[in-house]
């Protein structure tokens, strides 16, 4: 079954298909040589200042495509031949209103792709992203809802004298394409304990910075 591509991403596409191979060549240079970024479109941010053979808001979106569709084959991990092939597939069976397709050079634009997605640092972005969230669960987002608990005496109808403070950590997940979450109750002395872990973690990331920074290692996490 042919892939289906989003619109935006295809027009993206249309819009390499009309750069010259001197524009492509020039770009897939500029991008070997950027500094290398956790994301690909930040690189392509990077790049934008010096590099005016392409209109800003278009290599934007040029740049949001490439990210997506080396995402994909990293994913994927397909040969870059059958992947582009999966693409050239993809456009011939889109179907979007106001799309024109019969202007697009397949066999160029092919050639065109093969230099836009064998770009070193592009790979390495991809892949670095991959790899840092790698994992069964991956931290979406988090609260601590924080209440009043009152204490009630045997006979609930008289008004509490004692009351507890509570906590309530709320953690959402991602498992495959779903959203989960799962709530943690926490006292003062978990919430000053988990403080702690948190401070520790980051100061051993500073730590481990400063040895990649010794290895000359490219920090392309987040």
């Amino acid at each position: 079954m042919p892939w289906q591509i989003p619109k935006d991403d295809l027009l993206a596409i249309m819009q390499i298909n009309y750069l010259s191979n001197t524009v492509i060549g020039e770009l897939s240079s500029a991008l070997e040589t950027a500094p290398m970024k956790y994301d690909i479109e930040e690189m392509i941010g990077g790049i934008s200042n010096s590099f005016s053979s392409i209109p800003y808001d278009d290599l934007v979106r040029i740049g949001s495509t490439l990210e997506t569709l080396y995402h994909i084959r990293e994913t994927t991990n397909v040969e870059l031949s059958i992947f582009i092939e999966d693409i050239i597939q993809g456009i011939q069976y889109g179907n979007y209103d106001n799309v024109e397709l019969k202007e697009i050079e397949y066999d160029s634009l092919k050639r065109k792709l093969e230099i836009l997605l064998n770009i070193r640092t592009l790979k390495l972005a991809s892949k670095s992203a991959m790899i840092q969230r790698d994992g069964e669960r991956l931290y979406c987002e988090s609260k601590i809802l924080s209440d009043i608990r009152p204490i009630f005496d045997d006979d609930p109808s008289i008004t509490p004298s004692a009351a507890v403070i509570t906590h309530t950590l709320k953690i959402k997940y991602h498992t495959g394409r779903e959203i989960q979450e799962f709530h943690v109750i926490l006292n003062s002395e978990d919430l000053e304990s988990f403080s702690e872990v948190i401070t520790r973690a980051q100061t051993k990331e500073k730590t481990l910075q400063l040895l990649m920074e010794k290895a000359n290692l490219e920090d392309l996490g987040r």
